[in-house]
């Protein structure tokens, strides 16, 4: 999903594609009764969307690195980092492709 065409997104995109169009400013965000209890266990973390981003990025290009840094638009060596931080697998080649692990 894209927020912004740009290098910032805007709170008022934010807003408009994850819902709640009646919070007027991002301050009520801080002001909402939202409870522990309503998102626990139903929004993943930073570290498990990371993890998963990267995932489904490697399955896509069937555990091509290079290809796959590209998409995420980050350093090779960083996605290197990151599939070691994260103990990631790489999946199999897909048929026909050279892989570089």
């Amino acid at each position: 999903m894209v927020f912004s065409e740009g290098d910032q997104i805007s709170w008022q995109l934010m807003v408009r594609f994850l819902g709640d169009r009646e919070m007027a400013d991002p301050s009520d965000a801080f002001n909402a009764d939202m409870g522990d209890e309503e998102i626990e266990g139903e929004w993943p973390t930073l570290e498990q969307t990371e993890r998963d981003l990267i995932q489904s990025t490697l399955e896509h290009t069937g555990s091509q690195r290079s290809a796959a840094a590209r998409l995420l638009e980050i350093d090779y060596r960083r996605l290197v980092r990151l599939i070691q931080k994260h103990s990631l697998e790489l999946p199999p080649p897909r048929a026909g492709k050279r892989s570089r692990s």
